[in-house]
């Protein structure tokens, strides 16, 4: 085994290694490097073992359970990735070993100099890789993390080629022949028409995603706007009883104090100051969008006796107030959800919004009864049609410019969000 040939399966382990990772959603984190190394340590042990043992075409029919089993395995139990994620992650990274490959065969088809192929080849795994990972990886990986369908649905071409490769080109001899250049030209166009569409439905998906936000969010405020229309001509109507009402108050309070009835005359004065108090509409911040949604959830919150707690210092946003305001929305609606589980004398709700050296900073923090899971920091639920709540919240974070951190600690589900 020459040192080029090493260094090229070196090369192309780590390219299928750190792409099946990245296609599953994995980000490149130091521990996550660290497992990344570790699989390919324990890989290349698997397979120098086997050609020693067994010789190279069994490292080759093998090659599946000694690299990709271990992948699989760790996507599994650790990153707790579903069954489709692993397999259309897994079999993407082998189906982007294509344009290397067709470079190569392409080079060779006019010169013979295997040694200048060999380095070739790993040039071309280089610029792939990085291809792939800017323009490919960021959106597949979130298709990827989808309900199973939507995982099928886009993972079926590079699972069948997986399958067609091994079952064709290497367990049997049923495709091998002198015109290489004809074999490998359907995985080509395979490997460039699946991401094309990839990337086409993505854009398309983004554009959906945001109107349906747009569309909740301005069905929530136009809900939440009857409603405080509604409050103020009920408050404006109290108010004006209590003015008819308060020559009354006043003559029956100047009776009491002219009789020396003190206590009487101060029970008087905080009831109707109560009255007083119910009569003004609650405000929770300057805008109106953001209020119409935090007053929509305190009233839920008042309904289902959950205590809700808040410390609100914002007049105004500076930010798309459609997608600022549905972050508080989905991310409201998830603890009014949680909060549902739990009985009545445990339901609360902290919200803190604010804002500091030109940020916008967010917190709801609320108690649960199931102990939520976590996928690389990010909460996952296992239930259908759940999740898409925090996908949501990511969603628009990013799209504003900000970041949003999610944790456990001390039975209480905290977000956090900064803009």
């Amino acid at each position: 085994m020459t040192q080029i040939f090493f260094l090229r399966y070196i090369s192309l382990l780590i390219f299928g290694i750190t792409l099946s990772f990245s296609f599953a959603g994995i980000n490149f984190s130091k521990r996550n490097i660290l497992l990344e190394f570790s699989v390919l340590l324990l890989s290349t042990v698997l397979q120098v073992l086997g050609f020693l043992l067994f010789g190279e075409d069994f490292v080759w029919k093998a090659y599946p359970f000694l690299a990709h089993l271990p992948i699989a395995l760790l996507l599994f139990f650790f990153y707790k990735k579903r069954i489709s994620t692993i397999l259309a992650s897994i079999s993407s990274a082998y189906l982007c070993c294509q344009p290397a490959k067709w470079t190569e065969l392409f080079y060779l088809e006019f010169f013979e100099n295997e040694t200048f192929s060999d380095y070739l080849y790993i040039a071309s795994l280089g610029l792939c890789w990085i291809l792939f990972i800017k323009t490919v990886t960021p959106y597949s990986s979130k298709i990827y993390n989808k309900n199973d369908k939507s995982v099928f649905i886009f993972g079926v071409i590079p699972m069948i080629y997986y399958l067609y490769d091994y079952s064709m080109a290497i367990y049997t001899d049923l495709l091998h022949n002198n015109v290489r250049v004809v074999i490998e030209f359907l995985p080509l166009l395979f490997c460039f028409v699946y991401f094309t569409f990839c990337l086409v439905y993505y854009r398309e998906y983004e554009q959906k995603t945001e109107a349906v936000h747009k569309e909740q969010i301005i069905r929530i405020v136009s809900e939440q706007g009857a409603k405080e229309i509604e409050t103020i001509k009920n408050k404006e109507k109290e108010a004006k009883f209590l003015r008819h009402d308060m020559r009354h108050f006043f003559r029956n309070l100047r009776l009491c104090l002219s009789e020396g009835n003190v206590e009487e005359a101060l029970e008087m004065i905080s009831a109707f100051s109560e009255k007083i108090e119910s009569t003004a509409v609650l405000r929770f911040c300057g805008n109106s969008t953001v209020n119409y949604v935090i007053s929509s959830f305190a009233e839920k919150f008042r309904e289902k006796n959950i205590r809700f707690r808040y410390s609100i210092k914002l007049d105004d946003i500076d930010v798309d107030e459609i997608s600022f305001s549905s972050i508080i929305s989905n991310a409201l609606e998830n603890a009014y959800n949680a909060q549902l589980e739990l009985p009545e004398e445990k339901r609360q709700v902290e919200l803190m919004l604010c804002s500091m050296d030109e940020k916008i900073l967010l917190s709801i923090k609320n108690p649960y009864l199931t102990e939520p899971v976590f996928s690389d920091g990010v909460p996952v639920s296992t239930k259908e049609g759940h999740g898409f709540g925090t996908q949501s919240i990511i969603y628009l974070t990013e799209s504003l410019g900000g970041n949003c951190q999610f944790s456990a600690a001390e039975k209480n589900f905290i977000i956090r969000v900064v803009i």
